[in-house]
C-alpha cells in the first residue's frame, strides 16, 4: 500500500519531522511530493506523470500559501484549480490548513478567517469526489499557540503528534 502526499510545507516537512511515523501509523509506504511554499498552482506539477488512482490514498494539504499576500490565489481560482486535479478515480484525503497563530503572523491576509474559506473549499472539493477531510485546525486546537513554530504558521512536532494519527485514521477510512 502506498500513500501519495501532495501540497505544501505542512506535508513536505514530514520528510524531516516524521514521515516514518505516518508510514508506521498507516501501515503503508509514503511517497512525498509536497513542496514548501506551494499553492494550488503547483498541484498539477506535483501530480504530473502519476496515475493517482494507483495509490491507496492521495493526501493533499493546501490553502495556507494560497491565502498569503504573496500567494494571492483568489478563492474561486483555488477551488477551480483544485477541482481540475481532484477526481473520483483516486481516494483523496484533504488536510485543511491549520490556520495561523495570529499573534505571531504580521500578514493580515493570512488570518484564520480568510484561511477558513480555503479550508472549506479544499474539503468541499475533496469530499465532492468521495474523499475525506482532516480538519487540521480542530485536530491541533488543544495545543493553542504551542501548535505553531515561531513563524506562526509552520507546525511544531507536538502538532504533528496529533495530526499524523488523524491522517492515518482518514486513510484507513478509505479502505
Amino acid at each position: 500500500m502506498t500513500i501519495l502526499l501532495l501540497g505544501d510545507s505542512h506535508l513536505a516537512r514530514l520528510r524531516i519531522l516524521g514521515q516514518d511515523s505516518l508510514e508506521a501509523l498507516a501501515g503503508t509506504q509514503v511517497e512525498n511530493r509536497a513542496v514548501g511554499g506551494s499553492t494550488v498552482q503547483a498541484l498539477p506539477g506535483q501530480a504530473a506523470g502519476l496515475d493517482l488512482s494507483s495509490y491507496d490514498a492521495v493526501v493533499v494539504s493546501l490553502g495556507t500559501n494560497d491565502a498569503a499576500h504573496w500567494g494571492d490565489v483568489p478563492l474561486a481560482d483555488f477551488r477551480a484549480r483544485l477541482a481540475s486535479v481532484v477526481d473520483s478515480a483516486a481516494r483523496w484525503v484533504a488536510v485543511t490548513t491549520p490556520g495561523v497563530d495570529g499573534a505571531r503572523t504580521p500578514d493580515g491576509r493570512r488570518s484564520n478567517d480568510v484561511m477558513a474559506g480555503y479550508a472549506d473549499a479544499l474539503a468541499s472539493v475533496v469530499e465532492g469526489a468521495g474523499g475525506v477531510t482532516v480538519p487540521s485546525r480542530d485536530v491541533i486546537a488543544s495545543l493553542g499557540s504551542d501548535g505553531f513554530q515561531d513563524d506562526g504558521f509552520h507546525l511544531t512536532p507536538s502538532a504533528y503528534d496529533l495530526l499524523l494519527p488523524a491522517i492515518a485514521k482518514a486513510v484507513a477510512s478509505l479502505r
